[in-house]
């Protein structure tokens, strides 16, 4: 004669309750989902009708198909068991510890700081008893996917079942589950730039941090103080206020390990402020720049902080000095074999947006330069392309939007794309304490009236031989005409100076020359991409005509619109009114 029997097994999200028909004690034939299962040698004559009847009887009374092994929570086992199994008659066969215990959990979060990252611990715990965050986000897994009103248990270390913090678990599981992830991808250690993540999950939550990660959270959630103002005592400058609060949280930065992305308008003393920060650390520090900037920064390091030992790596007899504070080279020799492999206090990227291109080898070559700290500056939106801005921050901080590309695509590029602000919010504020920018317009009141910047501009090799030509052969012709005594020796004089500025400017200006290198013109369009995003206008002196022609096509090559005024514009208002409107 058949029965129904129960057997219960535990899992760690729930209980598996697999009622089935079985004949003969002990059993020698049982019936599960029409599959038979002989015991023994035993011929047994199953009687189908019976087991019709006692199937639905079950059913009926429990709830449960016989046949059907199905995962239930612990809080619709617990019903199952308590309240509707005792009225069929049937004893379940298996442990059967069901018991939901009072209260909620509580979140913990424990991390450590070991060399180049971080490790983390999270759990939950109610009273003595514990639950893993795997366990936990697996039952909460399970709750979302039963719809409404499930309450999420997850069973814990003693037994029983405990209620998740759904509110904790809504606002930080998708948080915990890539820092789990993650941790694991990297045999156990997490990079240094989750640190914004082991703060965030720590904010609602008991948690054991570092210092920097605290340090962090304070400033993020309850925007505490940056440090105070702590100037290198042989600094020749005197700091504006927005400049200050510049150089704190530079410093702020480098006291929790982290690198960012200074990002203040074109004028208001991105080097001065780095130079400062660089100032209190004892280096050596690496200084990487377009080449027409590196002259810049040897002299205004010379000029603000005289003594220090800067060594400019440039150039065909360039040689390194082991003993130099700073060292600035270029990107074209980033990317050489001629650059050293060594250690750097801090790397500083200026005018950044020459690895905005993720896959370029310049942007591969900064992120395998090995530094304590990392910055970039840049006076570009960074917000322009959204991939550009993965490429800044896994140089300044790896990790902090994602250790792939295609990671970062998946998580914001691609939601943002399609519209939800979500996770565009969710990105600003992954960004924001990383990120510091500031626009004239912001600063207005500190600055002064006027900003006047010098810019060297380095003469390429080609552009060099035309210029020395033109050098020579204009001292000659000067020569002649002093000793020859020529009443025209002025005349001599002028016309060398003017051919010395021609090749100086664009070499194709002299006549018979025919060079297509311009060092100036290729700092006019490096000024141009950095300054048209940000929402500027500029204007452009020549006093030859041909030379704003070779301008306008490289503005037309860039996209840029413009407007031009010269001796043969004819409507000269409009045009002025053209430039002079907000739009225009």
């Amino acid at each position: 004669v058949p029965r129904v029997v129960l057997d219960v097994r535990e899992e760690p999200d729930g209980v598996v309750l697999a009622p089935c028909l079985v004949y003969g004690e002990p059993a020698v034939l049982v019936v599960r989902s029409g599959h038979v299962e002989r015991h023994g040698d035993v011929v047994v004559v199953r009687d189908e009708g019976i087991e019709r009847q006692l199937s639905r009887a079950f059913f009926d009374r429990s709830g449960l198909v016989v046949g059907e092994a199905r995962l239930w929570s612990p809080a619709e086992a617990e019903e199952i068991l308590l309240h509707k199994l005792p009225s069929t008659g049937v004893t379940p066969r298996g442990a059967v510890r069901t018991r939901i215990a009072e209260g909620v959990l509580v979140p913990e979060v424990v991390a450590g700081a070991v060399e180049g990252g971080l490790t983390l611990a999270v759990s939950f715990r109610l009273g003595e008893a514990t639950a893993s965050a795997t366990d936990a986000l697996r039952a909460f897994a399970r709750a979302e996917r039963m719809g409404r009103g499930a309450v999420p248990l997850v069973r814990l270390s003693d037994g029983t079942w405990g209620a998740l913090p759904a509110g904790w678990m809504e606002e930080h599981g998708a948080l915990l589950r890539s820092l789990i992830e993650a941790q694991a991808e990297e045999g156990g250690r997490l990079p240094a730039a989750a640190i914004h993540d082991v703060a965030a999950l720590s904010a609602d939550a008991v948690a054991v941090l570092p210092e920097a990660a605290r340090r962090l959270r304070d400033r993020v959630s309850r925007g505490a103080d940056l440090p105070s103002l702590v100037l290198p005592s042989d600094l020749r400058a005197t700091l504006r206020p927005y400049q200050e609060d510049g150089v704190r949280w530079l410093a702020f930065l480098a006291e929790i390990g982290l690198g960012g992305v200074l990002a203040d308008d074109m004028g208001l003393g991105q080097t001065l402020q780095t130079l400062c920060a660089l100032g209190g650390r004892p280096g050596p520090h690496l200084v990487v720049a377009p080449t027409s900037v590196l002259g810049n920064w040897v002299a205004e390091a010379g000029k603000f902080l005289p003594g220090r030992k800067v060594c400019a790596f440039h150039g065909a007899a360039r040689t390194l000095d082991e003993d130099a504070w700073l060292v600035v080279t270029s990107y074209a020799l980033l990317r050489s074999e001629d650059f050293p492999d060594r250690a750097w206090d801090t790397v500083v990227l200026d005018e950044a947006q020459a690895i905005k291109n993720p896959s370029s080898q310049t942007a591969s070559a900064a992120r395998r330069l090995r530094a304590n700290h990392r910055l970039a500056l840049s006076g570009t939106p960074v917000e322009n392309r959204l991939d550009e801005l993965w490429s800044l921050f896994a140089f300044v901080a790896p990790g902090l939007l994602g250790r792939r590309l295609a990671d970062f695509r998946e998580r914001f590029e691609t939601p943002i794309l399609a519209g939800r602000g979500s996770a565009r919010e969710a990105l600003t504020g992954r960004i924001r304490p990383f990120l510091l920018r500031r626009l004239k317009r912001d600063v207005a009141k500190d600055l002064p009236s006027l900003t006047e910047i010098v810019s060297r501009v380095p003469m390429g090799p080609d552009q060099r031989k035309v210029y020395e030509a033109v050098r020579l052969r204009a001292r000659s012709d000067v020569q002649d005409a002093i000793l020859g005594g020529r009443a025209t020796r002025s005349f001599a004089v002028l016309e060398a100076l003017l051919r010395l500025r021609q090749a100086a400017c664009d070499p194709s200006l002299v006549p018979g020359v025919e060079v297509a290198t311009s060092a100036k013109l290729d700092r006019l369009e490096e000024l141009v991409v950095e300054l048209v995003p940000a929402g500027h206008k500029l204007l452009v002196f020549s006093q030859w005509t041909s030379l704003l022609d070779r301008v306008a096509r490289r503005l037309e090559g860039l996209g840029v619109a413009w407007a031009r005024l010269d001796g043969s514009t004819r409507d000269r208002d409009a045009t002025v009114a053209s430039f002079q409107r907000a739009d225009g």
